[in-house]
């Protein structure tokens, strides 16, 4: 009788490759992933950064002012990152009204050298200085707010810019409240 013996396999099936393949491609797909997620997140905080130092710039042109905090033309003031005009008065000397023109200018300058790809048409970067408004106290244990001849000192700065999010832009703001 002839008996047949079989060799045994040694080595994979394709079966087994196409698997592996399948496991290797989903880790990359993850890694890919996570990857692309923490460089999105160090440009968010690389924008934060950003608008700290512009909101501190600001809050220096501000003091450069004084007689304009004395006067109030800070108390309620919006600039929008469009494209700036020079004022007239560097030449020549700038009264207040030209003073605030020239800080408006540079301040649009800033928006538009470090945040310039942070705003669109219809929703542009915006800088808002006022007067600091009394904050409601809602906890008890919370600090007391500054007395008012205290509180007619304090400005906030808010610097809004969009931020690009899972779906679609959203506003974010960076505050400050300083004293000039």
């Amino acid at each position: 009788m002839n008996t047949i013996a079989f060799k045994k396999q040694s080595g994979f099936t394709l079966i087994e490759v196409m698997v592996a393949l399948f496991v290797l491609t989903i880790g990359m797909l993850g890694s890919t992933s996570m990857m692309l997620r923490s460089q999105l997140k160090a440009q968010e905080t690389n924008t934060e950064t950003t608008a700290a130092q512009r909101v501190w710039n600001i809050a220096e042109l501000i003091r450069s002012n004084v007689t304009g905090v004395n006067t109030g033309v800070f108390n309620n003031l919006e600039i929008k990152s469009t494209t700036p005009t020079v004022s007239g008065c560097i030449t020549t000397g700038c009264d207040e009204g030209a003073m605030l023109e020239m800080i408006t200018y540079l301040i649009q300058l800033e928006l538009q050298a470090y945040l310039k790809d942070k705003g669109t048409s219809g929703s542009p970067v915006i800088v808002t200085i006022s007067k600091y408004p009394p904050v409601p106290k809602a906890d008890p244990d919370a600090p007391a707010e500054p007395p008012a001849e205290e509180r007619d000192i304090l400005f906030e700065i808010v610097l809004t810019w969009n931020e690009l999010g899972r779906d679609g832009t959203y506003q974010k703001d960076y505050r400050m409240i300083f004293q000039p």
